[in-house]
């Protein structure tokens, strides 16, 4: 299917992205804490025609409240790949060793070069890329019915 959907839809998927890492630290701060990964997020890659642009993230739990209400109703496997899509996709990220210059000298850092979360979720979970792409659409579409109303009023 992999639709294309007005910037609400990716607007209200955000702030509930942003909304699920809410709690008492907003980044990494042990390697063996789970925690946002904002520094190295990176949006997904929203297909759009028309160049919409999504309103910056105003964190906005009640309607992020909405969209959890959403993914608690779907199936597992659904839920699963919206996990690899969007809440954990940080935990794929490739990195590559490489340096840069700060203050004067060259220093190590790691540099993100990829991302392998759909990939890792086909072999995981033993689907198909188009099945993948199915279950980001039904959530999609559930998005856009929960807020179609509130938009267009």
């Amino acid at each position: 299917m992999n639709a294309q959907y007005p910037s609400f839809v990716r607007a209200e998927i955000e702030n509930w992205i942003a909304w699920c890492w809410a709690g008492e630290s907003p980044e990494p701060r042990e390697s063996n804490r789970c925690y946002s990964a904002e520094r190295s997020w990176l949006a997904p890659d929203w297909e759009s025609e028309s160049g919409d642009v999504p309103p910056k993230i105003i964190f906005n739990p009640d309607r992020a409240a909405k969209v959890q209400a959403i993914f608690d109703g779907l199936p597992q496997l659904t839920r699963r790949v919206l996990q690899y899509e969007y809440t954990q996709r940080s935990r794929y990220d490739l990195w590559e060793r490489s340096v840069e210059m700060h203050e004067g000298e060259m220093r190590p850092v790691w540099i993100r070069v990829d991302n392998n979360r759909r990939q890792r979720a086909r072999i995981d979970l033993k689907i198909s890329r188009d099945q993948y792409m199915v279950c980001l659409d039904e959530f999609k579409i559930e998005v856009f019915k929960e807020f179609e109303y509130e938009v267009c009023v």
